[in-house]
């Protein structure tokens, strides 16, 4: 088994993006000093929206880059990042309401009304695209960055939705949940002056409501993604960022190491679905889809991994006259290699079956389980060669260390995050020293 990590890691990066939150503000007449409020005040929203909505990946208007899916933090989540823009985006607006008059506040409001349209058309896209990468297969990443693997897969897949309808019944939904913001402010008049008055707690407070609000407007269970609710959107979406997108998104030449990223992932999955309001139906194609992804993701690795065993042997290459001749026999003897009850599993193979038998065990066992696949893949990390040749044990120690650590931390602060009790909590919790440092 080869190994990459310090030496060849291929972990997507991710853009860091940090929440500035909005000072409260104290409105003002409107004066010869305008222009120069509007610069205070007109682009804030628009940019804290481009970082409090972190976990949509790609590229915003203006330019900007947003932190990408697998750097979400278990802060945040969608319906929260959402509603929190539309509720600033509303208190900026009154904020312009009291600075301006006359054809001048026409001007600032009809620029300032574009600008939060485009965002929100912005959101639509972009989460019907990031479902879509992940649970239509549009993700190169699945594929080991091969086009021509993607593209033999897809010709026969039938996508779980349209990519485009659900972006406009995102958008649709986004419209009425500015309505829902709009009757809120007439009804609850004396809390919304409070929120124009103090900002602050009070935006996140209407934020709340708001969110509650469009929860409640988009009630009932989806059966469908080609009916889904805005509810199960945002549950969907943030399931994806907080359990498999990161998993999904790494690329490294050790299929063992692969198998314990993707499996842990899974677990997570199953663990987040349990405490989610998602609707069953969608639950169900979420798994059916993750669980197609993950094991497709795992079989090209394995594939890759036996081919580079041969091609790697100049003797075997020698039999060929092209690299397309060599690449049709690999194939063939991989097919073959599958199909034989007496081969011999592969590390990473054995490594990944036994990560999703611990999808039905008791609480205590999958710990067990875990911590026990943990161990196996640190002890591999000191053992096996890394790609960078002989570096020594010390470094191979404080290599495997590090990764360890990093999957003890990434675990224990997801099962903090979830909606359960301490009790629960602490019985998948692990404890710090469950991992041994032996070499």
């Amino acid at each position: 088994m080869q190994t990459n990590g310090i030496y060849a890691s291929s972990t997507p990066s991710a853009i860091a993006a940090k929440n500035n939150p909005l000072p409260a503000k104290v409105p003002v007449p409107a004066s010869s000093h305008a222009s120069h409020a509007v610069e205070t005040y007109t682009p804030s929203v628009i940019d804290e929206g481009q970082q409090g909505l972190r976990a949509l990946g790609g590229q915003w208007i203006v330019g900007r880059e947003f932190t990408s899916v697998q750097g979400t933090d278990y802060s945040k989540n969608f319906l929260d990042d959402v509603s929190g823009f539309l509720v600033k985006s509303a208190y900026e607006r009154d904020l312009l309401l009291q600075r301006y008059a006359g054809d001048e506040l026409n001007q600032q409001l009809e620029q300032y009304d574009k600008q939060v349209q485009l965002k929100l058309e912005d959101i639509a896209q972009t989460t019907a695209s990031t479902l879509s990468q992940y649970l239509n297969f549009e993700n190169d990443s699945i594929f080991g960055g091969s086009k021509e693997t993607q593209g033999e897969f897809l010709s026969a897949y039938k996508p779980l939705f349209d990519k485009n309808e659900l972006t406009d019944r995102i958008k649709n939904m986004l419209q009425e949940q500015s309505r829902i913001l709009d009757k809120l402010q007439e009804e609850q008049g004396d809390q919304w002056k409070q929120v124009m008055e103090q900002g602050g707690k009070e935006i996140t407070d209407f934020r709340d409501l708001l969110k509650e609000e469009a929860s409640k407007a988009s009630g009932g269970e989806s059966t469908s993604f080609q009916d889904i609710s805005y509810r199960d959107v945002a549950a969907v979406f943030d399931a994806l960022v907080h359990t498999t997108a990161k998993a999904m998104n790494t690329s490294t030449f050790d299929t063992e190491w692969m198998a314990n990223n993707l499996g842990t992932a899974r677990l997570k999955l199953e663990l987040y679905l349990q405490q989610s309001p998602m609707s069953s139906a969608i639950k169900e194609q979420l798994t059916q889809s993750v669980d197609k992804a993950m094991s497709t993701k795992m079989g090209i690795a394995e594939y890759e991994d036996y081919k580079s065993s041969l091609v790697s042997t100049p003797s075997f290459r020698k039999q060929f006259a092209s690299h397309q001749e060599m690449t049709l026999e690999i194939k063939r003897m991989y097919s073959d290699h599958l199909q034989d009850p007496n081969a011999k599993k592969s590390v990473g193979t054995i490594m990944w079956e036994s990560m999703k038998e611990l999808l039905n065990q008791k609480p205590e066992h999958l710990l067990s389980g875990l911590m026990d696949s943990f161990n196996r893949l640190h002890h591999s990390l000191i053992s096996s060669p890394s790609m960078e040749g002989d570096v020594g044990p010390k470094a191979k120690l404080e290599f495997a260390n590090q990764v360890r650590d990093a999957n003890l931390e990434d675990w224990n602060s997801f099962i903090s995050s979830l909606n359960m009790g301490q009790q629960q909590k602490s019985a998948l919790t692990m404890p710090k020293n469950s991992i041994d440092i032996k070499v």
